[in-house]
């Protein structure tokens, strides 16, 4: 075998190792989509369970205005006690106080317990 045919036979060994591995990055990336969809459908069917939660006996103030922001953008699901604070202008015990609060860290725990690993 000539040198430039063993040449070519690496060339291709190392093309066909670059598609190889190409290939298993978009299968990773197709997996990770995949899983940030089912955590937004998630999180999307948290925040409607939370929201359906109507309390008759939730007084307006900080726990409507954390419904509305629920509501605005599901993803504020996920913030802590602090930042919600930060965000209603208002100290993180008062959000602790909260029906909605209560609510959210409830649906945490089983969202917990249903999906091992989170």
């Amino acid at each position: 075998m000539s040198d430039k045919q063993s040449h070519s036979r690496k060339m291709l060994g190392k093309a066909h190792l670059q598609v190889a591995s190409a290939a298993e990055m978009v299968a990773r990336l197709q997996r990770s989509a995949q899983d940030k969809q089912s955590a937004d459908a998630d999180v999307a069917e948290l925040v409607a369970r939370l929201l359906q939660a109507n309390d008759p006996h939730d007084k307006p103030g900080y726990n409507e205005r954390m419904k509305e922001m629920l509501t605005e953008d599901n993803r504020r699901v996920a913030w802590t006690k602090r930042k919600w604070a930060e965000e209603l202008g208002c100290s993180h015990t008062t959000v602790g106080n909260q029906p909605m609060w209560k609510k959210i860290m409830e649906m945490r725990e089983e969202n917990k317990r249903r999906i091992p690993g989170r």
